[in-house]
């Protein structure tokens, strides 16, 4: 069972922009999901980084916009280190990067 549900999956608005994804993960832990983001959201600023996508957070609920292969990137990742942080492993930095390299 995915740890994330993806309510909305990637729209193509008429601007052009057929290739921007806009996905939203609600995640069933609220602990869990504040590992996820780390100290201050760091978890979600290095996946930003690394794959040039936008993540908001508002409680336990993502919202990554972005290319559809980063978006979809991210998710991947976003999932599996919550897969992770279920099995009571904690997460850093070291796990952010395997985890976007992995995804």
């Amino acid at each position: 069972m995915s740890a994330a549900e993806v309510k909305n999956l990637p729209q193509n608005p008429p601007s052009g922009a057929s290739d921007m994804a806009h996905i939203v993960l609600t995640f069933d832990n609220n602990k869990l999901a504040s590992a996820l983001y780390g100290q201050f959201d760091e978890n979600l600023a290095r996946l930003e980084q690394k794959l040039g996508v936008d993540i908001r957070s508002r409680g336990n609920q993502l919202t990554i916009k972005g290319s559809a292969s980063a978006a979809e990137q991210a998710r991947r990742a976003l999932d599996n280190l919550y897969g992770i942080l279920q099995k009571g492993v904690d997460i850093g930095q070291s796990d952010v990067d395997g985890a976007v390299r992995m995804a």
